[in-house]
């Protein structure tokens, strides 16, 4: 069974913090790592990203190492190779999915197949510049 998690910024330091998420109905938005003790952070609605079930490679990773993976999030920006193509595309949540725009099409990241590196470069967040390549990519 797949862990639902979410991350979000919080509002106090803009700082990233994960676990369990609640949106209150005037579009507050709280993430605690440990849900039981109420320890709960409040965090930038915007920012709020839910864990896409996935992990990429490492952009760190070196030949001779063993592999580091790292999760996938909404709003992540990954890098993609498959079969000698390469494409850089945000992920999104669309239709009960986790996709990325991939050759003119919206590709569910489940699709993806073992012969095929991803890796997390950044996300929309901390790294604008790389939502307006993905722009100037289309």
């Amino acid at each position: 069974m797949r862990s639902i998690k979410f991350r979000g910024k919080r509002t106090h330091d803009s700082k990233w913090t994960y676990g369990w998420l609640v949106k209150e109905s005037d579009g507050t938005a709280w993430i605690s790592r440990h849900y039981h003790k109420g320890e709960w952070e409040q965090v930038d609605p915007e920012t709020v990203g839910q864990l896409a079930g996935l992990e990429a490679d490492d952009i760190r990773d070196h030949p001779d190492s063993h592999p580091v993976h790292q999760d996938i999030y909404e709003d992540d920006i990954v890098f993609i190779i498959d079969i000698g193509e390469q494409r850089t595309s945000r992920v999104t949540f669309e239709d009960g999915m986790f996709c990325v725009d991939y050759w003119e099409n919206k590709e569910p990241l489940c699709n993806f197949t073992e012969e095929m590196r991803v890796f997390v470069i950044g996300n929309v967040h901390d790294n604008p510049e790389l939502n307006s390549e993905l722009l100037e990519q289309e």
